[in-house]
């Protein structure tokens, strides 16, 4: 299932996409079990990404100007450059469940700063920042794995968060953010990135100063 998943992810997509999409991941492997149905993904609007050859040049599905137009949900960032990093890549992954299980698609769009050279076959690699925003009812903080929790939750800029796989997950408000700093300090570094994170589309918080909204009551399982 999982080497199913990541034929439709753009190559710029790593093994941190699919932990984040790992909940979903065993719902369908359930389901293909007990229904004998392969499930249905749709890759929407997703070109093949290369990995980025210069710092500056940016690749993805995505670029700034669609970003900042987005009017699904509130999509995270830290502008155009970070420390230093500028943006490499900007993707966004859409797929639908089979109509059968009645679950809203689920999107995520990931902001990428900086680059990595890959290594391995294929060859993968983890770029230094990465923020990755979901709509807060596909990803909400009831279908975290137990398992995967690290640690107490606690509050960064008065919304619910907690570390996850090594991860920084903040449920903020109408979305999801995922931190991922591939750094030395990699947790305080992903504190420090969560305090610089601003609405790239003016749909959340658009300033560093201002507090992240607090998640949604629990949503609803499949759609009316």
């Amino acid at each position: 299932m999982v080497s199913l998943l990541r034929r439709f992810l753009p190559r710029r997509a790593h093994w941190y996409a699919v932990w984040a999409l790992a909940p979903i991941v065993g719902f369908f492997s359930a389901y293909v079990i007990l229904a004998g149905m392969e499930p249905i993904f749709r890759h929407k609007e997703t070109a093949d990404v290369v990995p980025v050859a210069n710092a500056g040049d940016m690749a993805g599905n995505m670029d700034i100007a669609e970003v900042q137009s987005f009017q699904g949900y509130p999509v995270y960032w830290l502008g155009q450059e970070f420390q230093g990093l500028p943006i490499t890549s900007i993707d966004r992954l859409y797929y639908e469940h089979p109509p059968e299980v009645g679950l809203p698609p689920s999107d995520m769009i990931t902001v990428v700063y900086g680059d990595c050279i890959p290594h391995g076959t294929p060859p993968t690699c983890v770029p230094p920042i990465q923020v990755i925003t979901s709509a807060y009812c596909t990803r909400p903080r009831e279908q975290t794995a137990a398992a995967a929790r690290q640690g107490e939750p606690f509050v960064v800029r008065g919304a619910d968060a907690e570390w996850v796989s090594d991860s920084l997950v903040i449920y903020a408000g109408d979305a999801t953010v995922n931190v991922i700093a591939a750094t030395d300090d990699s947790r305080d570094d992903a504190l420090e990135v969560a305090n610089s994170l601003r609405s790239a589309n003016a749909l959340g918080a658009v300033t560093t100063a201002e507090t992240l909204p607090q998640a949604k009551a629990p949503c609803p399982l499949s759609q009316e």
